[in-house]
Formats: C-alpha cells, sequence, structure tokens
C-alpha cells in the first residue's frame, strides 16, 4: 500500500489547507488515533483505557484510584477492614507477588486474598511499574529542549552526556498504603494524587 504524496505537508503548506490522505488507489486512508487518556467512567478501567497511557502523575493516580477500588472490593467482600492501615510491597515484579506489611494480625490473610487476583495484582503492579518511568518522563522536557537550543556537535553532545547521567542517576521509590480513606501512593516521598 502506498501513500498518496497528496498527504504531505507541501501539499499541507501550497494549499493552505490539510489534503485528505489517500492510498495508492485513491481511497481513504484509514488512521486511527491512539488513546492516551482513559474515558470519564464511574467505574474501574478497563484493560483497553490502561494500554496506552503515558507515564505522568496524574495517569499514575488514575491508576491507583483504580487499584483502590478493586482493593477495597475484595477486602470488603471477604468482610476485612480497612483498619489499621497496612502498606502494599511488590515484592517481586517478575511474579507480581503483593506483600503485606504492617501491624495486622490478619496480614497473611490480605495477602492470600490480594495474590489470589490476578486483576488486583496486575493493578497494583501497573502503577508501581508506570510510576517507575515518571522521574525519566519529567526530565525528557528539559533534555529536548536544551538538545534543540544547542547549535554544534559539541554542545549537543555535552547536553546528550549531561542527561546521560541524569538519567542514569534517577530514582523511583514508591510507596503504597492502604487504610480507612483508601489508597495513598508516593513516589519519591512525594504523593501522588488518587483520583476517585
Amino acid at each position: 500500500m502506498q501513500i498518496s504524496s497528496q498527504s504531505s505537508a507541501a501539499a499541507t503548506a501550497i494549499s493552505g489547507k490539510p489534503q485528505a490522505k489517500t492510498t495508492g488507489n485513491g481511497q481513504p486512508f484509514a488512521v486511527a488515533t491512539p488513546t492516551t487518556t482513559p474515558p470519564a467512567s464511574s467505574g474501574l478501567l478497563r484493560e483497553q483505557d490502561t494500554a496506552l497511557l503515558l507515564p505522568t502523575w496524574q495517569n499514575v493516580g488514575r491508576l491507583a484510584a483504580n487499584a483502590q477500588a478493586l482493593l477495597q472490593h475484595k477486602l470488603a467482600a471477604a468482610g476485612i477492614s480497612a483498619s489499621p492501615p497496612f502498606e502494599l510491597v511488590e515484592s517481586d515484579p517478575n511474579t507480581g507477588y503483593i506483600s503485606v506489611r504492617g501491624q495486622r494480625p490478619d496480614a497473611a490473610a490480605i495477602e492470600q486474598l490480594i495474590n489470589s487476583d490476578d486483576k488486583l495484582t496486575l493493578a497494583i503492579h501497573n502503577v508501581n511499574a508506570l510510576a517507575s518511568l515518571v522521574p525519566a518522563m519529567d526530565a525528557a522536557g528539559p533534555y529536548v529542549a536544551a538538545w534543540q537550543a544547542a547549535r554544534t556537535d559539541s554542545e549537543r553532545m555535552a547536553v546528550f552526556e549531561y542527561y546521560r547521567a541524569l538519567m542514569a542517576s534517577l530514582r523511583s521509590d514508591t510507596c503504597m498504603q492502604f487504610g480507612p480513606q483508601g489508597l495513598a501512593f508516593s513516589l519519591n516521598g512525594e504523593a501522588i494524587v488518587v483520583q476517585a
């Protein structure tokens, strides 16, 4: 399949209006727009709503809200109180195993309950996984700006070396606690708003 040159930036510039993209035989070319923000809903996030989330603070908050809703439902169905609070730690990101830490006599039962639900463990894993990319995403904007501002190859190389060292030093320490007020999540000590 070939794409007609009608869709080029030059054609847009010449005519002053965007041209429709067409295939080599003149048929319209189907263009799918990726969704990076899940649609507003009152329920839980669907798998397709989280497939293309960018690593932003807001999207981590959305995923945390989804994990919170799943966890609240699971605990309520089992008749387990959210008090006293407990910490959720992803012990092994390869298996998704979640450990429960805190001063609770039923910590082992909560841990077993959580790990018996693949959807819940995946939701908790996804919060941690997306959050781990946020520091690099935050540094990417200044990197691009500095790269574009560089005028010579040596300036570009200096920008590259600086940001390569910076990216290597970035950390992503996450903390996830659940209690009567719901889920509290922080990244590198900074609280992330868990969107209701």
